[in-house]
């Protein structure tokens, strides 16, 4: 490999760090304007909601946030789909650390999907934002092969308010 070979490719190596430091910083920024047009994106606080203690609880809160994002999708009533999508995260994660009746391959997958479900509520909730119908629509469809996805890993009856 000749030296200006060499020199670019560990400047490249050396600043790509920076860029992507300067990306996320950007990114940022772009979330900040987000945030001042709705507000905070952190987790629903405490204040007046309980913790539900089993999975079948916890999955119930989920699936009446998927029903009620369903309903308002096919009421083209897109604006409501953020509130809906904020608290699927928290219930996800608390879903996830309440699975203890899982071996350690289906929780890898529940952890995964869960990873994947925030993934997708944020681009359900932007598509939302946007008036852009099929787009929630078909973000919408994501999330329920994930909640298929999660549902199938737990034991049967586990999670009683499955939809059939």
């Amino acid at each position: 490999m000749n030296r200006y070979r060499l020199f670019r490719m560990l400047s490249f190596v050396a600043f790509l760090p920076i860029l992507l430091v300067m990306g996320t910083a950007a990114r940022g920024d772009q979330s900040g304007q987000h945030d001042a047009d709705h507000g905070s994106h952190a987790p629903p606080s405490a204040e007046g909601a309980t913790t539900p203690a089993t999975v079948s609880s916890i999955w119930a809160q989920i699936t009446a946030k998927r029903d009620a994002i369903d309903a308002l999708i096919k009421n083209n009533q897109l604006k409501g789909i953020h509130k809906e999508t904020e608290a699927l995260g928290s219930l996800a994660d608390q879903l996830l650390k309440s699975s203890t009746m899982l071996d350690e391959a289906k929780l890898a997958r529940v952890r995964g999907a869960v990873k994947q479900m925030a993934l997708v509520a944020d681009s359900l909730h932007d598509a939302a934002d946007k008036g852009d119908a099929a787009g929630a629509a078909a973000e919408f469809q994501k999330l329920e092969m994930l909640l298929r996805l999660i549902e199938a890993q737990y034991p049967a009856g586990a999670l009683s308010s499955a939809r059939p």
